[in-house]
């Protein structure tokens, strides 16, 4: 399959019967030449080709009960919708992965600990909830948003009303997910790093500790003795930030 460096079921099976085929093609040449054929031989193509049929005809069938083909051109345009639809569901579930593998590397750092340990409890629900809905076979799911790297810049910035539509499918999809982007702000999130090994390199715990004190050291600073510390900001999507109150 394209992008994938390994061939589909589909035309794995497709390359069997056409090899099975010109072999008997061969044969036939032989025929029309009106020289010798092993009848054996060729009666073994003809059942090698059949069964090979066969089995293409039944991974079609299994994968789109409904497909039809009426010839080998139509059979062609079968599979490659097959194997279009395999490729496309690879992709949906390998964004899912990396945006999990995003969120678990990171770690949001709100000035109140409190806080933090409630963003990061749903953080790693909607990692769950990733890796979970990648692990289903036919994903129809589609995030959406950019690629992983980006996702959590572009989602803390969308607004109730201009991307309502996207904020309901994301809420319908991946309800753990939606409810993390809602109750966080760009400003707490602290990434991680995700190596191409795969080995991922998560906050530690002197950057954890830095990175929350220069938060709360910034926020003390900007008021008097005595005074209440700022609010932090609201999220954008008012309906769904249901821990508000306490930022």
């Amino acid at each position: 399959m394209k992008g994938t460096g390994m061939p589909s079921p589909f035309s794995s099976a497709l390359a069997r019967l056409d090899d099975s085929l010109q072999s008997i093609r061969s044969q036939l040449d032989q025929l029309g030449a009106a020289m010798e054929v092993n009848n054996e031989q060729l009666n073994n193509l003809v059942a090698d080709a059949w069964l090979h049929g066969e089995s293409l005809r039944d991974l079609i069938r299994a994968e789109r009960p409904d497909a039809k083909w009426v010839d080998r051109q139509s059979l062609g345009n079968v599979v490659q919708d097959l194997e279009l639809a395999i490729q496309r569901n690879q992709e949906r579930r390998a964004k899912l992965l990396s945006l999990a593998a995003e969120l678990e590397v990171g770690a949001v750092r709100h000035r109140f600990q409190a806080r933090s340990t409630e963003l990061n409890n749903l953080r790693l629900a909607a990692v769950n909830e990733l890796r979970s809905e990648a692990g289903v076979q036919e994903q129809e799911k589609e995030l959406p948003g950019p690629e992983p790297s980006e996702w959590l810049h572009w989602v803390c910035n969308l607004q109730d009303d201009t991307d309502a539509s996207i904020i309901t499918g994301l809420r319908k999809d991946f309800p753990a997910v939606e409810r993390f982007a809602g109750e966080m702000e760009e400003p707490y999130w602290v990434p991680g790093q995700v190596p191409q090994n795969g080995s991922a390199t998560g906050v530690s715990s002197s950057d954890e500790q830095s990175a929350g004190s220069a938060y709360v050291g910034a926020s003390v600073a900007t008021v008097a003795p005595g005074d209440k510390l700022p609010p932090a900001p609201a999220s954008q999507w008012g309906p769904t930030a249901t821990m508000a109150a306490n930022d």
